[in-house]
């Protein structure tokens, strides 16, 4: 519904703004967007090569809008440092 909505208003914008910029202006606008959209995708969404499911959804688990890559090595290792604590327990 939003994707529909943005597509609409980006339909009716874009004659407007073809015939003030330019069509280059319009494509330097594009470019600019993509590029700071593929930054924030790069600083937000990790790298999961090699990872089970299990692992990813724990990296999303319990955080905020914003995950930081740094923290994501630490709280694995913390993460089956409690495993190996609780399958070592004695019941």
């Amino acid at each position: 519904m939003i994707f529909n909505l943005l597509l609409f208003g980006v339909a009716k914008v874009f004659p407007l703004t073809k015939a003030s910029i330019g069509v280059s202006g319009v494509f330097w606008i594009f470019g600019g967007v993509s590029f700071i959209a593929c930054i924030f995708l790069w600083l937000t969404l990790p790298e999961t090569k090699a990872l089970t499911l299990s692992e990813i959804e724990d990296y999303f688990k319990n955080e905020g809008l914003l995950w930081k890559r740094t923290s994501r090595k630490q709280r694995w290792i913390d993460s089956e440092a409690q495993l190996k604590l609780s399958v070592d327990k004695p019941q």
